[in-house]
């Protein structure tokens, strides 16, 4: 019976590996995924209130400059939010509060821009699962008109930085697996080494047999332990396929 020619043994443990490790890269990028997605979350509530304070503060320094929103006091207000917007991917709405047909501001003022970048931003919703969110606010004051404020607020990725924990974390696992890969060919070859030494003893001790012409109980014997040898290693081919 010879062993370095059945090709089952390394077969069936490189088989086993590549499952293991396919299921170690799966968990792994539903780890990161996680992450991530808790990441946006986190940063979709800071923008928020990030754009509120801000709101808050532009009305605050211009609640004694006017009585009423004139066109010359919103143009202040469109070159931090329209940044802001454009930046955190946001999509800010300000309206009278008693009437929210009656638009004072949109912002981004590059509805195109904004566009792009959040048709860019598809991927990212689906993989994560966090959808857009509107958050209302109305702000009052007793020499402006009350606003009402709709923000809708949209994942946001460095995507430089999800691209290079994706490719560290697969590179990791491409050094792991053929490391891994390595080491099972040099055990399994040396288990196969092994297994033609004690193999070889086999013959030898049937041939030795033959020459010395014992009694046929103990060839009986031999052929048993044979027997029940080769059958163990016909089931480990069988289990390592």
């Amino acid at each position: 019976m010879k062993f370095s020619s059945t090709p089952g043994l390394g077969n069936g443990l490189t088989r086993m590996f590549f499952v293991s490790l396919a299921l170690v890269i799966a968990i792994g990028l539903s780890f990161i995924i996680h992450t991530e997605r808790q990441f946006a979350i986190k940063q979709m509530h800071a923008h928020a209130a990030l754009v509120f304070t801000i709101i808050e503060e532009l009305i605050t320094l211009h609640e004694n400059a006017t009585n009423t929103f004139l066109h010359d006091d919103i143009l202040k207000w469109t070159s931090p939010l329209n940044q802001l917007a454009q930046h955190y991917h946001l999509s800010i709405r300000m309206s009278r509060a008693d009437d929210r047909n009656q638009l004072l501001y949109v912002f981004p003022q590059d509805q195109v821009d904004s566009q792009v970048k959040q048709n860019h931003l598809v991927w990212i919703h689906r993989l994560l699962s966090v959808e857009p969110f509107v958050i209302d606010k109305s702000f009052s004051r007793k020499s402006l008109l009350p606003v009402q404020v709709e923000i809708q607020v949209h994942p946001y990725l460095d995507l430089v930085e999800v691209k290079q924990r994706l490719f560290a974390f697969l590179a990791m696992m491409a050094l792991l697996a053929i490391l891994v890969y390595a080491t099972i060919k040099i055990m399994t070859a040396r288990f196969l080494r092994e297994l033609n030494v004690i193999n070889k003893g086999i013959k030898q001790i049937e041939t030795g047999y033959y020459n010395t012409r014992l009694p046929d109980f103990y060839f009986s014997e031999l052929t048993d332990i044979s027997d029940s040898y080769n059958q163990a290693m016909s089931q480990l081919e069988k289990i390592c396929r």
